[in-house]
């Protein structure tokens, strides 16, 4: 029987964002796809939310118990875009190992975060950033005091997730990330933010062994022929 082929929608591999070319290959990323796993190279927008929530969707079709691999190296993004992503993984029914390669910044380190406990791991050199949320207000006072509540409600809300995912207390976090806090994989994996630093070969576990079935019908014990309890006759 042949495996099911995904052709589902992606831009989350585009590492040139000035002219849009894909640097991975449509291939390469359509292989990964099949293979279940997730890649996450650019910075979070509306489009690569779409993109990451449709595949995610359509793995959670395909195969609601195996496991779905997210590979991130990111440098942030908006804040919206990464609370779309992060509430899709959590809706998600299968667990989410996720895997920080290089860096993860910001909304990314919030991805990174938010897999599933146990199975949340950096490779060695990789890197992960915390900080409380960065933008400008601007307008007359009463729209400048409603964007303020806004970014105040979004910060408490990113912090308590934080807080949730790493263990830390919020008000431990609020003093941390007061400035850019940045942290090493073996850093991150006492901090709470991740569950094991990975040295070991290879991106996958190896395969399970299929079980061996018992032969039905006549074997021999001896040289002599002898019938299996399958094929006893009452």
């Amino acid at each position: 029987m042949k495996s099911r082929q995904l052709i589902v929608p992606f831009n989350s591999c585009d590492c040139d964002e000035d002219s849009g070319s894909d640097s991975v290959g449509e291939a390469a990323v359509q292989h990964l796809i099949n293979m279940r796993t997730i890649v996450i190279f650019r910075s979070i927008d509306d489009a690569l939310a779409k993109s990451v929530i449709a595949q995610l969707m359509v793995l959670e079709t395909v195969n609601r118990q195996k496991d779905i691999t997210m590979l991130i190296n990111c440098p942030g993004g908006t804040v919206t875009a990464s609370l779309a992503i992060y509430d899709a993984m959590q809706k998600t029914v299968p667990d989410i190992a996720t895997i920080g390669i290089g860096r993860s910044y910001s909304g990314g380190a919030l991805l990174l975060v938010a897999g599933t406990k146990g199975k949340r791991r950096m490779l060695p050199n990789a890197s992960l950033m915390i900080h409380k949320i960065r933008g400008g207000i601007a307008g007359d006072h009463a729209d400048m005091t409603i964007e303020k509540a806004l970014l105040d409600r979004e910060q408490e809300l990113l912090t308590s997730i934080l807080a949730k995912h790493t263990g830390q207390t919020v008000d431990k976090l609020e003093e941390l990330t007061d400035r850019n806090l940045y942290l090493t994989a073996e850093q991150s994996l006492e901090f709470g933010a991740i569950d094991l630093v990975d040295r070991e070969k290879g991106w996958y576990p190896p395969p399970e062994p299929k079980p061996k079935r018992p032969k039905k019908g006549r074997e021999k014990k001896d040289g002599v022929a002898a019938e299996t309890p399958e094929a006893k006759k009452p």
